[in-house]
């Protein structure tokens, strides 16, 4: 299935809202034997939360790198635990 949202509202915080509902009816339709079918999110919220998990995955690395340029500028570990 397919839609449009009103003016002013954005996906995500439409789909946030729609998905327990529509996971109860997925419950429904088991609970009633009716099997093979599923509703799962795609499109621009599906896409944003794989960019959201591939930028997640690198901040250790960012931070450490940060704090060793910073103690590497400082000569100090203690300066640089001030600035960061």
């Amino acid at each position: 299935m397919q839609s449009d949202i009103a003016e002013g509202l954005q996906g995500a915080t439409v789909t946030n809202e729609l998905l327990p509902k529509l996971r109860a009816l997925e419950a429904a339709w088991k609970a009633k034997g009716i099997e093979g079918y599923r509703i799962d999110v795609a499109g621009a919220v599906e896409e944003s939360s794989k960019g959201s998990s591939s930028i997640v995955a690198g901040v250790p690395m960012m931070l450490f790198i940060t704090f060793t340029l910073l103690m590497l500028q400082l000569h100090s570990f203690s300066r640089a635990m001030l600035v960061f």
